[in-house]
Protein backbone atom coordinates (compact mmCIF):
# COMPACT_ATOMS: atom_id res chain seq x y z
CA UNK A 1 0.00 0.00 0.00
CA UNK A 2 1.18 3.75 -0.70
CA UNK A 3 0.20 5.57 2.44
CA UNK A 4 1.56 9.35 2.37
CA UNK A 5 2.96 9.48 5.85
CA UNK A 6 3.44 13.08 5.48
CA UNK A 7 -0.66 14.31 5.71
CA UNK A 8 -1.29 17.82 6.07
CA UNK A 9 -3.60 17.93 8.58
CA UNK A 10 -6.72 20.86 8.71
CA UNK A 11 -7.44 23.21 12.17
CA UNK A 12 -9.49 21.11 13.11
CA UNK A 13 -7.25 17.40 12.55
CA UNK A 14 -4.77 19.55 14.92
CA UNK A 15 -6.87 20.06 17.38
CA UNK A 16 -8.14 16.71 17.81
CA UNK A 17 -4.57 15.65 17.71
CA UNK A 18 -3.72 17.89 20.59
CA UNK A 19 -6.77 16.28 22.32
CA UNK A 20 -5.32 12.59 21.49
CA UNK A 21 -1.92 13.49 23.28
CA UNK A 22 -3.34 15.40 26.13
CA UNK A 23 -5.44 12.52 26.78
CA UNK A 24 -2.51 10.05 26.31
CA UNK A 25 -0.10 12.02 28.81
CA UNK A 26 -2.88 11.89 31.07
CA UNK A 27 -3.35 8.28 31.04
CA UNK A 28 0.63 8.08 31.68
CA UNK A 29 0.69 10.74 34.48
CA UNK A 30 -1.96 9.31 36.36
CA UNK A 31 -0.72 5.42 35.91
CA UNK A 32 2.85 7.40 37.09
CA UNK A 33 0.54 9.25 39.91
CA UNK A 34 -0.53 5.47 41.64
CA UNK A 35 2.82 4.27 41.27
CA UNK A 36 4.30 6.51 43.14
CA UNK A 37 1.07 6.66 45.56
CA UNK A 38 1.63 2.76 45.61
CA UNK A 39 5.15 3.02 46.50
CA UNK A 40 4.70 5.12 49.85
CA UNK A 41 2.95 2.33 50.90
CA UNK A 42 -0.42 4.23 51.48
CA UNK A 43 -3.08 2.32 52.87
CA UNK A 44 -5.35 4.54 50.80
CA UNK A 45 -5.67 3.26 47.16
CA UNK A 46 -6.42 6.06 44.80
CA UNK A 47 -9.87 6.55 44.64
CA UNK A 48 -10.93 7.73 41.49
CA UNK A 49 -7.89 6.34 39.72
CA UNK A 50 -9.28 3.36 36.95
CA UNK A 51 -12.61 5.78 36.57
CA UNK A 52 -9.87 8.89 35.57
CA UNK A 53 -7.83 6.18 33.09
CA UNK A 54 -11.25 4.93 31.58
CA UNK A 55 -12.26 8.23 30.91
CA UNK A 56 -9.25 9.59 29.76
CA UNK A 57 -9.37 6.40 27.45
CA UNK A 58 -12.56 6.94 26.71
CA UNK A 59 -11.93 10.33 25.48
CA UNK A 60 -8.87 9.30 23.45
CA UNK A 61 -11.16 6.72 21.47
CA UNK A 62 -13.77 9.01 20.53
CA UNK A 63 -11.51 11.80 19.30
CA UNK A 64 -9.89 8.95 17.71
CA UNK A 65 -13.41 7.52 16.08
CA UNK A 66 -14.91 10.87 15.38
CA UNK A 67 -11.54 11.65 12.94
CA UNK A 68 -11.81 8.16 11.12
CA UNK A 69 -15.12 8.85 10.27
CA UNK A 70 -14.71 12.16 9.30
CA UNK A 71 -11.43 12.85 7.06
CA UNK A 72 -9.51 9.94 8.78
CA UNK A 73 -5.84 11.95 8.26
CA UNK A 74 -5.21 11.02 12.03
CA UNK A 75 -5.86 7.79 11.67
CA UNK A 76 -3.86 7.01 8.75
CA UNK A 77 -0.70 9.15 10.56
CA UNK A 78 -1.64 7.01 13.98
CA UNK A 79 -2.03 3.98 13.52
CA UNK A 80 0.46 1.22 13.10
CA UNK A 81 1.86 1.13 9.30
CA UNK A 82 2.15 -2.59 9.25
CA UNK A 83 -1.10 -3.55 10.24
CA UNK A 84 -2.65 -0.69 9.10
CA UNK A 85 -1.72 -2.27 5.68
CA UNK A 86 -2.02 -5.72 6.29
CA UNK A 87 -5.52 -5.20 6.87
CA UNK A 88 -6.27 -2.90 4.09
CA UNK A 89 -4.37 -5.54 1.96
CA UNK A 90 -6.95 -8.46 3.25
CA UNK A 91 -9.88 -6.33 2.41
CA UNK A 92 -8.78 -5.47 -1.06
CA UNK A 93 -7.64 -8.75 -1.80
CA UNK A 94 -11.06 -10.57 0.00
CA UNK A 95 -13.57 -8.14 -1.54
CA UNK A 96 -11.40 -6.96 -5.01
CA UNK A 97 -11.81 -3.53 -4.09
CA UNK A 98 -9.63 -0.48 -5.23
CA UNK A 99 -6.73 0.52 -2.49
CA UNK A 100 -8.27 3.58 -1.75
CA UNK A 101 -11.49 2.19 -1.49
CA UNK A 102 -9.59 -0.47 0.65
CA UNK A 103 -7.82 2.28 3.14
CA UNK A 104 -11.16 3.81 3.84
CA UNK A 105 -12.52 0.63 4.73
CA UNK A 106 -9.67 0.22 7.09
CA UNK A 107 -10.15 3.18 8.30
CA UNK A 108 -13.58 2.95 9.14
CA UNK A 109 -12.74 -0.66 10.79
CA UNK A 110 -10.12 1.17 13.16
CA UNK A 111 -12.41 3.73 13.77
CA UNK A 112 -16.02 1.13 14.81
CA UNK A 113 -13.36 -1.24 16.94
CA UNK A 114 -12.18 2.17 18.77
CA UNK A 115 -16.11 3.36 19.23
CA UNK A 116 -16.83 -0.08 20.75
CA UNK A 117 -13.94 -0.01 23.17
CA UNK A 118 -14.97 3.86 24.38
CA UNK A 119 -18.78 2.84 24.78
CA UNK A 120 -17.72 0.30 26.78
CA UNK A 121 -15.35 1.45 29.13
CA UNK A 122 -18.20 4.83 29.54
CA UNK A 123 -20.42 1.68 30.42
CA UNK A 124 -18.03 0.35 33.06
CA UNK A 125 -17.71 3.92 34.16
CA UNK A 126 -21.01 4.18 34.66
CA UNK A 127 -21.41 0.88 36.01
CA UNK A 128 -18.45 1.34 39.02
CA UNK A 129 -20.13 4.40 39.77
CA UNK A 130 -23.39 3.33 40.53
CA UNK A 131 -22.20 0.44 42.32
CA UNK A 132 -20.08 2.95 44.38
CA UNK A 133 -17.02 0.79 43.35
CA UNK A 134 -14.45 2.95 42.20
CA UNK A 135 -11.33 0.68 42.15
Amino acid sequence: MNRDIKLKLSNSEKIQEKLILMSTLSIILLVIGDVIFEFNNNDKPAKYFLLSVLLMASILCLTYTFNAFTTGNIVKKWSNHSLFDNISIKLKNRFRISDQKSMELTIKLFGTFTLILSITWIILIIYKLQIGEYY
